[in-house]
């Protein structure tokens, strides 16, 4: 009785090498190593592909602190002049001239401001100065782009817990299915993002009237058009699709792993239960 006791509490990696009749699984007998910390064993694959979701979140959140620093809309003094866009408030504030062939300013997600130039001024320096609305044609397009930053830095923010999930996850084999959402979620708010600068660029809303043409609205894309921080803000949106779909495949396979895992250990325990009647 004791003998058969002794059995049952044995470790299963030693249990499993009791049965001669077909070859014992590795799930239980191998060990990864991260870092010096001993987890179960992750295949090749499954490695591969969290790998590569990791290092594509890296460059997201590259590229998103970088779209949240860059231009959004460059202003063509030729196509503003044709329009007829009133843009004298915005010009005094900034000490620059809108002429033909010029490229007088740009809208970043904080502002109006010199192209190319890492400038964040406050509501009170635009408004000492005689622009409203922090240089943006309209109230309502102030209040879209002030969102559309509000999401860019939310997104970086989210992709970063995203990384620390993705080492999370990893070390302790578990909560698979969290990543997923999580990493869905930035997704969803990078696409937030650049949906709210894209109606600023074209909704009817955010118009100015000419002051060339009477009864005519200027909208944003008549004398601007979308410079770096759009390119950057699609490349992540791009690139985050392939990072969830990595991370969905990983969770797939973990999934599939651990339904492996626990099947065995029934079987192992039913090889035991069987050995003790005997």
């Amino acid at each position: 009785m004791q003998n058969n006791m002794r059995t049952m509490n044995e470790p299963l990696s030693e249990v499993s090498s009791m049965r001669p009749s077909r070859r014992p699984s590795s799930i239980h007998r191998r060990k990864s190593s991260i870092a010096g910390h001993k987890v179960l064993y992750i295949p090749f694959r499954e490695r591969l592909f969290i790998i590569l979701a990791a290092v594509i979140q890296v460059i997201i959140l590259a590229l998103l602190i970088a779209s949240a620093t860059t231009d959004v809309f460059e202003v063509d003094g030729t196509r503003a002049i044709e329009s007829g866009a009133n843009l004298t408030h915005v010009t005094t504030a900034l000490g620059v001239t809108v002429t033909a062939g010029s490229k007088p300013f740009c809208y970043s997600l904080w502002g109006a401001r010199h192209c190319g130039k890492t400038e964040f001024h406050t509501e009170k320096w635009y408004a000492a100065r005689g622009a409203a609305h922090k240089g943006f044609p309209s109230p309502v397009s102030q209040t879209m782009m002030l969102g559309a930053a509000a999401f860019a830095v939310l997104a970086a923010c989210y992709s970063f817990l995203n990384l620390c999930g993705i080492v999370v996850v990893v070390f302790l084999q578990d909560y698979t299915a969290v990543l997923c959402a999580w990493s869905f979620s930035v997704w969803i708010t990078i696409l937030i993002s650049w949906a709210l600068s894209v109606g600023v660029y074209a909704r009817g809303m955010t118009t100015m009237p000419s002051s060339t043409i009477p009864g005519r609205l200027v909208h944003v894309k008549d004398y601007c058009r979308f410079t770096t921080s759009f390119g950057l803000t699609m490349a992540c949106f791009a690139l985050h699709a392939f990072q969830f779909a990595f991370t969905v495949v990983y969770e797939r396979m973990f999934a599939k792993r651990m339904r492996a895992l626990v099947k065995e250990q029934k079987q192992l325990t039913a090889e035991v239960h069987d050995q003790a009647e005997e």
